[in-house]
């Protein structure tokens, strides 16, 4: 899979990837995100701000969003109300030193 790379780092063009362009894990800076193979990556995502009463505005504030369709397990019966979802992931490393020989 080729690198996900913005053209600016302040750019506020929206970026949707699905599972398709994930292809199960995202790679950045040293570290591999494994990841359900229907997840979807959403940026910017400009979270709120309780102090100002409103959402976040500036580039350097955003985050991205990762989600997964929910795959909720059918309950027998006799099983209470509420229903039961995994979503798994593995999150690696590497040392400061690998990732500068790279």
């Amino acid at each position: 899979m080729k690198p996900l790379t913005p053209r600016s780092r302040s750019t506020r063009t929206p970026i949707e990837l699905g599972p398709e362009e994930i292809g199960g894990s995202i790679r950045h800076r040293g570290w591999t995100l494994e990841v359900d193979p229907t997840a979807r990556l959403t940026w910017p995502i400009y979270p709120y701000n309780p102090y100002r009463d409103a959402p976040e505005t500036e580039l350097r504030h955003a985050v991205g969003r990762l989600s997964v369709p929910l795959k909720v397990e059918p309950q027998p019966d006799w099983a209470l109300t509420w229903r039961r979802q995994e979503i798994e992931f593995a999150l690696e490393t590497t040392s400061p030193t690998e990732s500068a020989s790279r």
